[in-house]
């Protein structure tokens, strides 16, 4: 389905450019009729048939965990992308634009910790049902640092090019953003960490401990964005925002290891975790 979609959307792009003025409205409304298209052809394949009373069913039961996910988005975005707004605010939408043109370099690896979240969360499930949550804290860790040496790896490459990167991407108008690299470099790393503990404690459906936490380090770094922001201006928000991940992922692998492990010691002691999670013990 995302083949299709890709294949329609990128065809009318293509197509359009011929016959058109092709602008940013444009383009938003070609991508919503494609995905449109794309979901229409393969959701009527699938026969699916609705009964309305166990749809309603399904949102009472999942609204347990479901009310503190949609808290959880909405403090998410604003600690992540916080910052644009308060530059646009505080600078102006020229320096958006060069922060964020910095940020479209590093879009495949975004496009990664994506890719990687919809296998681990269903994989860790599956473990979580074998009692192997030790296991799947392991794989977090090690897939964390695989991270981090392929974060280096493609900023290194990006230098390497940064010539016809700048040339043929950025242009002149946005030569200054190859300078925010490395910063992006360390908050998509750390954000990947991050990510993963929040998998594992959304495995183990602590939804509510990681809203509660995030709300924290948004404040955290909203409060530091806006002291950055005047202080060193593009830098200083991705400084704050550096700064908001450390504190985020130093918490969240912390709740997750003592969920796993109850700082006991190497084993795991399956027992203990059942009867320290409530629903477990209910």
């Amino acid at each position: 389905m995302d083949f299709l979609y890709v294949s329609l959307f990128l065809g009318s792009i293509g197509s359009s450019y011929f016959f058109f003025n092709v602008g940013v409205a444009f383009i938003f409304i070609l991508m919503g009729t494609s995905g449109g298209l794309a979901a229409l052809l393969y959701s009527r394949s699938r026969d699916w048939k609705y009964d309305k009373t166990a749809i309603k069913q399904s949102y009472k039961e999942n609204w347990k965990y479901g009310k503190w996910a949609l808290l959880g988005v909405v403090v998410w975005h604003i600690q992540n992308h916080g910052y644009l707004y308060l530059l646009g605010a505080l600078i102006g939408s020229i320096a958006v634009a060069d922060v964020s043109a910095a940020r479209l370099l590093m879009m495949p690896l975004f496009l990664a910790r994506v890719g990687w979240m919809k296998i681990a969360i269903p994989h860790g499930s599956r473990l979580r049902e074998k009692n192997q949550l030790d296991r799947f804290f392991k794989e977090l860790v090690f897939v964390s640092i695989i991270f981090a040496l392929i974060v280096g790896l493609y900023v290194i490459i990006l230098f390497l090019f940064s010539e016809m990167l700048q040339t043929y991407v950025l242009t002149e108008k946005y030569a200054a953003s190859f300078g925010y690299l490395i910063l992006w470099a360390v908050i998509f790393t750390v954000g990947f960490a991050s990510g993963n503990a929040s998998y594992g404690l959304q495995v183990i459906k602590r939804f509510d401990l990681i809203s509660k936490l995030n709300m924290v380090t948004m404040l955290v770094t909203l409060g530091c964005s806006y002291i950055g922001i005047l202080n060193y201006g593009i830098k200083g928000a991705l400084m704050a925002l550096i700064i908001g991940l450390v504190i985020e992922v130093v918490i969240l692998w912390y709740f997750f290891a003592k969920a796993v492990f109850l700082l006991s010691g190497d084993k795991l002691r399956y027992g203990q975790i059942e009867s320290s999670i409530p629903e477990f013990k209910k």
